[in-house]
């Protein structure tokens, strides 16, 4: 099985409102041993339709950052974001999450929105 380099993560936010970001980026730079690492705060669900998903068109992995799952489902769901999401799979990429960011990768969320994949089940802060 061919695994595909790491080139081109992404640390995809929205849920915390505004916190640094800085140990999980410097993080992903030492794991994947890149110098970049692009961050995306759409703020809303106008900007997260637009260019702004230029970086996700290249993307290897993309990181989804914690906290509430509503907010990443309100301002992502839908959007260019969703759609390029989709493709980094299509690729071969990979795409991981932190707490709500692993959450809104499930079939369902609690709350009741639809999620970015199907037939997944994902549970959080158990034991």
């Amino acid at each position: 099985m061919h695994q595909a380099a790491i080139t081109h993560p992404v640390l995809l936010e929205r849920s915390r409102g505004s916190h640094s970001n800085r140990a999980v980026v410097h993080g992903l730079k030492q794991v994947f041993g890149v110098q970049d690492v692009s961050v995306l705060d759409a703020k809303d669900r106008v900007k997260a339709d637009t260019e702004f998903v230029a970086p996700l068109k290249q993307a290897t992995f993309v990181s989804i950052d914690g906290g509430r799952q509503w907010r990443l489902a309100d301002a992502y769901l839908g959007t260019r974001v969703e759609r390029e999401l989709r493709n980094v799979l299509k690729r071969g990429g990979v795409i991981a999450g932190n707490s709500a960011g692993a959450s809104i990768l499930a079939s369902y969320l609690v709350r009741g929105d639809r999620s970015f994949l199907r037939r997944i089940a994902v549970g959080l802060h158990a034991g």
